[in-house]
């Protein structure tokens, strides 16, 4: 996984945050709406759409700590409450890899499949694990 690729992305998409956010809800209601009831919730949908804590996320992989973050941990413990599981996530990540990679395309200088390749990993060998762990956890 290359922080730096994901750190160049975020330096470029920060300021998208709200776009980036709106779009991905929408994308996810529209195509499964049976997801606007089990996120109906204020705390989880900012939890899941914000780009700050993500920031967090890539800060805390690149320093390879073995500590959650309060970040993960929230949205695992609320993941859970809400019957959220490994497959919600895979479809969570595949759809916010798509809205990344659409306006990573539009405003990153350089854009490539290998950015698009790190947040995959960031992702599968990263989040969606340690959020899984921090279900675990909530129970």
């Amino acid at each position: 996984m290359s922080e730096q690729l994901l750190q160049q992305t975020w330096d470029a998409l920060q300021a998208r945050e709200a776009d980036i956010r709106n779009e991905f809800f929408e994308i996810l209601i529209s195509r499964y709406p049976e997801y606007l009831d089990r996120l109906a919730q204020p705390e989880l949908l900012e939890a899941m759409g914000s780009i700050d804590n993500l920031l967090e996320m890539v800060t805390w992989m690149e320093q390879g700590s073995e500590e959650r973050i309060p970040y993960i941990a929230r949205l695992g413990a609320l993941f859970r409450e809400q019957g959220i599981d490994f497959e919600d996530m895979d479809r969570f990540r595949e759809l916010m890899l798509e809205v990344l990679d659409r306006h990573g395309a539009e405003i990153v200088s350089g854009w490539s499949a290998q950015h698009l390749e790190a947040w995959n990993e960031a992702f599968e060998l990263c989040l969606i694990p340690h959020l899984l762990d921090s279900m675990q956890d909530a129970a």
